[in-house]
């Protein structure tokens, strides 16, 4: 028999999931020939295992999605990375035909860097105003 982990329900180890509130089953607690009165009795160990089962469960999903995370931040290092040595590239060779001053350019970027970051910083003002008008 496998109990439920949620509603402590046996079910026939056949089942993979529960009858009673349709959770996956996890673990086998009872062989089939236990009586009825064995599948009454939930040892404290039993107990335990089934919680292991269920953590080890939770561990596997948060591991594959902690996967999925790191890849999409590869993806997302790689394509800046590109972005970059083709921004610089466009740079050099607009530079080498005189068509755009290098100093010219570095103080209009570090302009609109700087301009975006005060953007930001008053558009998360404004955010922490609203939450408190909204808390008030």
């Amino acid at each position: 028999m496998i109990f439920c982990q949620r509603c402590k329900k046996a079910n026939f180890s056949e089942s993979d999931h529960c009858d009673g509130c349709g959770a996956p089953l996890m673990l086998i607690s009872r062989p089939h020939s236990g009586s009825s009165h064995d599948v009454a009795e939930n040892t404290l160990e039993e107990h335990i295992l089934e919680r292991v089962s269920a953590l080890e469960s939770s561990l596997t999903r948060a591991n594959e999605r902690f996967e999925q995370l790191l890849d999409l931040a590869q993806q997302q290092a790689t394509g800046s990375f590109y972005d970059h040595m083709m921004l610089e590239s466009l740079t050099e060779l607009l530079t080498e035909m005189r068509a755009v001053n290098p100093e010219e350019l570095d103080k209009r970027w570090r302009s609109r860097v700087a301009r975006h970051y005060e953007e930001t910083a008053e558009r998360e003002r404004l955010d922490e105003r609203c939450e408190s008008i909204i808390k008030s």
